[in-house]
């Protein structure tokens, strides 16, 4: 389970790289189209489909990796509360939600990108399925990650290493 842990932690760290220069590019694309626009007065026409479309690659594979680590928003002011036989079957059914959620995103995920997918982005002229590859991805990431945190629960494992 060791190696497991180690390998998505370590996938985790490079999403991550990639995600912060994802969001670096973001920045010096608006940056830059914010100063062709308003002092050039000659605006960078493919600036707003390419920041969306990184945007979107950039938070999916964030949302992914929180998943694994349990970084996402929860209300536990009653979890606190149960028991830990209870606190226990709660984790094992949230994991078993999210694994089953993520399967089910992944399955209709690909479908609608079969279908969306062959039509074009208005300004370059790329394929649309560069707005569904990181999700069709992050799903599998996420399913992936529900399935080891599900066993990992099961058998009382406790990861020793956070990723930072």
């Amino acid at each position: 389970m060791k190696k497991a842990d180690d390998l998505i932690l370590a996938v985790i760290r490079w999403i991550r790289l990639a995600a912060s220069f994802l969001m670096l590019l973001v920045t010096v694309v608006t940056v830059a189209q914010v100063i062709a626009r308003y002092v050039f007065n000659n605006p960078i026409l493919w600036s707003e489909e390419f920041c969306m479309v990184t945007l979107i690659w950039f938070g999916f594979f964030c949302i992914s990796t929180e998943v694994y680590l349990g970084g996402h928003m929860s209300i536990d002011v009653i979890y606190h509360k149960f028991p830990d036989k209870i606190k226990y079957l709660c984790d094992i059914l949230r994991n078993i939600i999210i694994t089953f959620f993520s399967a089910v995103m992944t399955i209709y995920t690909i479908k609608v990108s079969l279908v969306v997918g062959k039509k074009l982005l208005p300004i370059s002229r790329l394929p649309k399925l560069l707005i569904y590859i990181p999700v069709v991805a992050c799903a599998v990431l996420m399913t992936v990650y529900g399935a080891l945190l599900t066993v990992q629960q099961m058998i009382g494992y406790k990861r020793k290493e956070e990723v930072s």
